[in-house]
Order: structure tokens, then C-alpha cells, then sequence
């Protein structure tokens, strides 16, 4: 499939509208071009512009020094949209059901499965707090105003939320106990997840957790250090080259609601919880 990276200087003489210079320096055609605008691949930056940012209309005018960014990725562009679920909504948030396969938000190649996409289309604002793999699914909350967002940013920066897992590990079970604490450090960083085996079938277990601390990819890497990888983990486990959805779950999230001044958890439920091992 076709991926092209188109890096290009307007200058005075080149087609005014996007889309035509586009055209004129991608070769593409212009559907291609206004679908990957639709989608979030093409980006302005210019001495007379505030930073970098998509540009989604295909008659925008350019300006003398504007810098276009096209990353066209025919995949990418391809992959259809998936549904996300509305969980739960309060002043200034909302909390999402995030399904495996959807970035938490988008890359320079597009944002069309990305929450924070879809939240943008239905929302006057919208600011993303936290993330998920793209791998994993879950409970996710986006602010939907300001102040909001600065408190919701400032509670997980501080370990104020109470970020609940549920997970699929396979391995040394037999290692970890029932019960336990994997403290080892992450990015010369403190890292903390306590862990519950609910139950076990041969080397693989159903896992709840409790995160302490937010590292990168914490769950993936802390089970892997312990021999117990994620079950289908390509990355941290013996599946390279492989695809499996992977069996991660953001079971719960408590956090404090600024609206009613009480702390609020938003959970999972129906066929999202994580409930069987597979065979």
C-alpha cells in the first residue's frame, strides 16, 4: 500500500488552495488528498501561524512561507473507524469505553481512531488527561473544559486516581504467589503495581491490578521482568511478528469529580470485563 511523506515550501505562484498544491506536489489526486485532510495527515506550520496543526479544509489559502506536511499512509487511512461507548458523563468529563485498536489520540499520520478525534467532533472542547495502548482497551476520561482538565492533569500527575487492570499473563505463575508487589524500577524511575490472581488455567493466569505509578507501558514491562508476560504481548513477550489483541483492561478509574466534590469511580461492564482465560 502506498506511503508517501511530502514535505513542501508555498511560494508565491504555487496554487493558493491546499488541495491544488497538494496535488501539484504529491501527484496524488485530490480525493486522496481531501481524505487524508478529512483524516488528520496533513499539517501547516508558517512564521505567521501559532505552531503546527492539521489542516482539515481542502480550500484553505496558504500563505507566503507556510510549510505543508502531508503523511499519507494508505493503511492507516484505511483502517475504518470503531465504535466507541460513552460511559459516564459529569461537568467538564467524560469517561469513554476505549476498545482495542483506537489510539488515545492521534499521530502526524491521522486521528481518526483516535478518541480524542471523536470526542473533538461532538464536544465544543476537549482536552485529552491520560492515555492507553493502542493495544489495550478500557476506561478512559476526557475534560471537557479548562478547569477540569488542569485538575484532573494535576490528580494523576500526583497519583490521586485509583487506576484498576485487568489483565491475561502467562509463564512463571507459580512464582508470583496469589498476591504481591512488582516495585522494580522503570526509566531510572520509581515504579509500583500490586497485583491479585483471581484465577489460573495451565501456565496462564486472569491478573487484577492496582497501578501505583504511571511508567510507560508499567503493566507490559513489570510482568515481563517476571518472566510472566502479557498473554500475546508481540512486544515484551514470544510473539514477535505476530498480531493478538492484547489482553489488557482498564477495569476501573476512580477520580475526584470537581462538580459534586465526591470522588468517582467509572467501571467496565458486560462483555468488556475480562473474564476467561483462553486455552
Amino acid at each position: 500500500m502506498l506511503k508517501k511523506i511530502v514535505k513542501a515550501a508555498y511560494v508565491k505562484g504555487d496554487p493558493l488552495q491546499l488541495v491544488d498544491f497538494l496535488a501539484l506536489k504529491s501527484g496524488l489526486s485530490k480525493a486522496k488528498l481531501k481524505e487524508a485532510m478529512v483524516k488528520g495527515a496533513v499539517w501547516i506550520k508558517g512564521k505567521k501561524r501559532k505552531g503546527n496543526f492539521r489542516v482539515r479544509r481542502a480550500t484553505a489559502e496558504l500563505r507566503n512561507g507556510d510549510i505543508v506536511e502531508l503523511y499519507y499512509d494508505e493503511k492507516i487511512l484505511s483502517v475504518p473507524e470503531i465504535e466507541i461507548t460513552e460511559l459516564q458523563r459529569g461537568r467538564g468529563w467524560i469517561a469513554y469505553f476505549k476498545p482495542a485498536g483506537v489510539l488515545s489520540q492521534g499521530t502526524k499520520y491521522g486521528d481518526h481512531i483516535s478518541l480524542l478525534r471523536h470526542v473533538e467532533k461532538k464536544e465544543r472542547e476537549s482536552f485529552l488527561i491520560h492515555r492507553l495502548d493502542r493495544e489495550a482497551s478500557g476506561v478512559m476520561v476526557v475534560a471537557t473544559n479548562k478547569k477540569m482538565a488542569t485538575d484532573l492533569s494535576r490528580q494523576f500527575a500526583e497519583n490521586k486516581t485509583v487506576k484498576i487492570y485487568r489483565a491475561i499473563i502467562e509463564g512463571e505463575i507459580e512464582s508470583l504467589g496469589k498476591k504481591g508487589t512488582i516495585d522494580l524500577p522503570l526509566e531510572g524511575k520509581e515504579a509500583r503495581t500490586d497485583y491479585q490472581i483471581l484465577k489460573t488455567k495451565g501456565n496462564r493466569a486472569l491478573v487484577e491490578i492496582l497501578l501505583h505509578t504511571g511508567r510507560t507501558h508499567q503493566i507490559r514491562k513489570h510482568f515481563s521482568m517476571k518472566n510472566c508476560p502479557l498473554y500475546g504481548d508481540v512486544e515484551y513477550g514470544p510473539y514477535r511478528g505476530q498480531h493478538y489483541d492484547l489482553p489488557l483492561v482498564a477495569h476501573s478509574l476512580t477520580f475526584f469529580d470537581l462538580g459534586t466534590k465526591k470522588p468517582v469511580t467509572v467501571e467496565v461492564s458486560g462483555d468488556h470485563v475480562l473474564t476467561e482465560i483462553p486455552d
